[in-house]
């Protein structure tokens, strides 16, 4: 079973998210910052990490995606960063840090699901995935 780890401030979204991986029998794990992304990612190594572009506080989800792309053990991690922007410095910046996809709310959930499923034979590409 593929480790997956949530990082959204948005309670709402964290759970629909949840919930439409966990159906898939995918495990898991659910950040609501930063640091705590950090922590859980370091400790479980998920293969996907689905990540809020623009979390509050310190750090933000860019530079969480970051240090995720930096760090040797970690670098493979399939980052999915979702934001409200779709302003091409905006999705720049994503692909600066290494993010393998940029989803632009209000998206599908089965375009996103479909994304997860799919990573390993998507690494090579950044994928963008506009509103709904």
């Amino acid at each position: 079973m593929k480790k997956i780890l949530i990082v959204e401030d948005q309670l709402e979204v964290r759970k629909m998210l949840t919930i439409a991986l966990k159906r898939r029998t995918h495990i898991t794990l659910e950040a609501t910052t930063g640091l705590g992304a950090l922590e859980l990612v370091k400790l479980h190594k998920p293969l996907v990490v689905i990540l809020n572009a623009q979390l509050s506080g310190d750090p933000n989800g860019l530079q969480v995606c970051e240090w995720i792309k930096a760090d040797p053990e970690l670098k493979d991690s399939y980052i999915v960063l979702i934001s409200t922007s779709a302003e091409h410095p905006d999705v720049d910046a994503a692909k600066k840090v290494g993010a393998n996809a940029y989803f632009v709310k209000p998206f599908r959930l089965a375009s996103l699901v479909e994304v997860v499923v799919h990573h390993q034979k998507l690494k090579e590409s950044f994928v963008l995935v506009e509103a709904a």
